[in-house]
């Protein structure tokens, strides 16, 4: 636990808070609004660029991949000083940091500039030295595929066969050997942590690229996809891992086979990787409940059978009358027992006494499918050569209203936070509130209120809030209609 002594009173509030190293700080902070009064006065004339270049994901010169890209307009920046001034700093500091930069008009809205990004080999091997990247091709327990008992379900991208043509023309994505180089998915996350540091201003808290896009200084800023997924008829396979996601995943008549759960971490990253592994396997762990449910389907007919003849004779032929349940004084007869013939008789075959014992066996089903699950998620962090995530970066919102700094005991940087009682009347207030029957509107309110230090923890008592509001909102008119109307 860090020591609140130390904490001291946060006179300016808008300092920013960063854990990259302190040389590059420093060499940020030397950027002078003197040295790029230059570039502010204009923003440079964009490349045209040509209906043949339109589809690749490379820059003019057809060698430096395009890693990154931000929009703006242009008619927006020019009447705007300021906007012009923080992108163009903003660009400036980009290539500072030894990014490559290049600008293009859009084809069809030539107000829009996009501006293309490239990371030299250089700045990614120093940045994944201090971020403390763990890589793909540095990973001793690689694994592409494993055994698929079922040949049916088999496909040239989980199972490759050397004698299949189309590994040929895409070796180096299906020969199971680990990546080489930097994948896809590992070069979007080094840029993509580089540009949330870059500065934007001289003030130290005016820094990341999701300010700018926030403030509408930027409309949008996105990797590239890789150009067209088009599959062609012969030779090698250019882009092989988004075409043969394209041909041999995402289609209607593979959906029965295993995923490529290997080239979708390495195109898409662990983290969509990590949600398609958890399709997978929760449809297949439902396999197996749904034959259950089937046969308890099919017992329940069998079980109709065998009464069947006592529903005809007490409720289909019946003359009685049942009592009714009058609307209003106006409209009230009793209706006869045979109307609920058929509705008897779904009964009977939907609730049979096999249903409880299937509502049993789903009980254990659920802690099963939790404990494999578990397990499985664990091999898949081994595989993809993944930590435990945890969410560290503070919010810029907490870093703005955060009154104290104080030294972090564990990391020893300046860190921002709430004294105890501070955080405990916001949260007492939150949680009073949140019995008052709104939902999420009332709950993002709330959790902004509480202020959480990270995202992570933001988005976790976001949902506790909506779920507990969606649970009274549903069950508390059930529990007063039962019990005190």
């Amino acid at each position: 636990m860090e020591n609140p002594t130390n904490g001291k009173l946060n006179k300016t509030k808008y300092k920013k808070y960063r854990s990259a190293s302190k040389s590059q700080s420093t060499s940020l902070k030397k950027v002078e609004l003197s040295q790029v009064v230059k570039k502010i006065e204009t923003v440079p004339e964009p490349v045209k660029q040509s209906p043949n270049d339109a589809q690749t994901v490379y820059f003019n010169d057809g060698e430096r991949k395009i890693d990154y890209v931000l929009v703006y307009s242009r008619y927006e920046v020019q009447k705007d000083r300021y906007k012009l001034d923080t992108i163009s700093t903003y660009v400036s500091n980009i290539k500072l940091v030894g990014l490559q930069t290049e600008e293009e008009e859009g084809l069809i809205l030539d107000d829009l500039v996009c501006v293309k990004i490239h990371a030299p080999r250089p700045i990614l091997i120093k940045y994944t030295n201090l971020y403390r990247i763990e890589l793909s091709q540095n990973n001793p327990n690689y694994k592409y595929s494993r055994a698929i008992r079922f040949k049916f379900m088999r496909s040239i991208v989980t199972c490759p066969n050397v004698d299949d043509p189309v590994y040929h023309r895409a070796p180096d994505t299906l020969s199971g050997n680990p990546p080489t180089d930097y994948t896809d998915a590992e070069r979007i996350y080094i840029v993509n942590k580089i540009l949330s540091q870059i500065h934007y201003s001289s003030i130290e808290t005016e820094f990341g690229f999701q300010r700018l896009v926030t403030r509408k200084i930027l409309l949008a800023v996105y990797p590239l996809h890789d150009s067209l997924c088009d599959w062609p008829k012969e030779g090698p396979v250019t882009n092989r891992q988004r075409k043969l996601l394209a041909r041999y995943w995402a289609t209607v008549r593979y959906c029965y086979k295993f995923q490529p759960f290997t080239i979708i971490e390495r195109y898409y990253g662990p983290a969509v990787a990590y949600y398609f592994a958890w399709l997978g396997f929760y449809t297949k762990m439902l396999f197996p409940a749904a034959v259950l449910g089937v046969l308890c389907f099919v017992l329940g007919i069998a079980y109709f059978t065998y009464v069947g003849k006592h529903i005809d004779e007490e409720v289909c032929e019946s003359n009685q009358l049942i009592c009714p349940v009058c609307p209003s004084d106006d409209w009230c007869q009793f209706s006869p027992l045979r109307d609920s013939c058929l509705l008897m008789k779904i009964a009977i075959v939907l609730e049979n006494p096999a249903t409880v014992l299937y509502s049993i066996i789903m009980s254990f089903w659920g802690v099963i499918f939790m404990v494999t699950w578990k397990r499985k998620q664990r091999m898949l962090r081994v595989r993809w050569n993944l930590r435990e995530y945890v969410d560290t970066e503070p919010r810029e919102e907490f870093i703005r209203t955060a009154p104290l700094t104080r030294i972090s005991s564990i990391t020893g940087n300046k860190e921002y936070y709430y004294p105890f009682w501070h955080k405990l009347r916001r949260h007492i207030l939150s949680h009073f509130v949140i019995f008052i029957m709104f939902k999420e509107r009332v709950s993002r309110k709330l959790t902004e209120l509480e202020n959480p230090r990270t995202q992570l923890q933001y988005d976790r008592s976001y949902t506790i809030k909506v779920t507990i509001l969606s649970f009274g909102n549903t069950f508390l008119p059930i529990a007063y209609l039962a019990f005190f109307k």
